[in-house]
């Protein structure tokens, strides 16, 4: 790697925000020592950007965030991607990390020039260096910055990257969960303030238990609390009875093949 680095982002969505923020709050002996710069594609963002970082250099062009970065984060609307790639000249050494969905790495490879490309997917929790980043091809150095900033997930086979997306789908309802608990406490008189409180710290604290886990593990996982008659097992039991999980599966399918068209 030169030095100093340069690390370039084109596009200023949402999850582009969300991973500058996770870079620049992450403390990152490799983030500290880079230039960072962000186009202009979203004026309000990255103006906050700006605002809340002053080191960052905000960039009218592509070509020049192009021309003055070693590793090149892409993330821009499916639509405009091939349009985008195709204004810009690429040195052929660049590292190119695309947030693009849908854009197989071999495309992006063709047409940036850039065989040192690959594709991430990751989720709004990296703002705050939480959560999975699936990364296709594996790359242990993008790899070690991403760990920095949430969970870097290699995979060998691209057809993974969109079953990491799917899986993602479930986002929503996890927060649907999380509100629906709070809501029957405050409606069973806990205050409001501690209806909050206690469901997500509860589940919080579940999910933690479940780091490091392999799938087998996982899996055994929900047994292993359950008494006879118990209060877990009744509940979990109806779930099961009504086939609540495996209405998760028949989502997710659904999921899969919409995106996978």
């Amino acid at each position: 790697m030169s030095t100093p680095f340069n690390i370039g982002f084109i596009g200023t969505g949402a999850i582009a925000q969300a991973l500058i923020v996770g870079l620049m709050s992450s403390k990152s002996s490799l983030v500290v020592s880079s230039n960072l710069r962000v186009s202009r594609r979203n004026a309000e963002r990255s103006s906050q950007l700006k605002q809340k970082y002053p080191n960052i250099d905000v960039v009218d062009s592509n070509q020049q965030i192009a021309d003055k970065s070693d590793w090149v984060f892409v993330a821009v609307l499916p639509d405009q991607a091939e349009s985008v790639f195709q204004e810009i000249k690429f040195d052929p050494c660049t590292t190119i990390i695309s947030l693009v969905a849908g854009l197989p790495v071999d495309k992006v490879r063709e047409l940036t020039g850039c065989e040192n490309s690959m594709r991430i997917v990751p989720l709004p929790p990296v703002e705050f260096g939480l959560g999975p980043i699936p990364i296709f091809p594996p790359n242990e150095e993008v790899e070690s910055l991403l760990n920095e900033i949430g969970t870097a997930v290699p995979l060998c086979e691209e057809k993974e990257l969109s079953a990491c997306a799917t899986a993602s789908a479930m986002m929503a309802t996890y927060f649907e969960l999380v509100a629906q608990i709070a809501t029957w406490l405050n409606q069973n008189g806990v205050s409001s303030k501690n209806s909050a409180s206690y469901a997500s710290t509860m589940l919080h604290a579940l999910a933690a238990t479940t780091i490091d886990k392999d799938l087998q593990q996982l899996k055994e996982m929900s047994d292993e609390c359950l008494t006879q008659g118990g209060l877990n097992e009744q509940v979990l039991f109806s779930k099961r009875q009504s086939e609540w999980f495996h209405s998760i599966d028949e989502n997710l399918d659904t999921i899969l093949r919409r995106i996978s068209k």
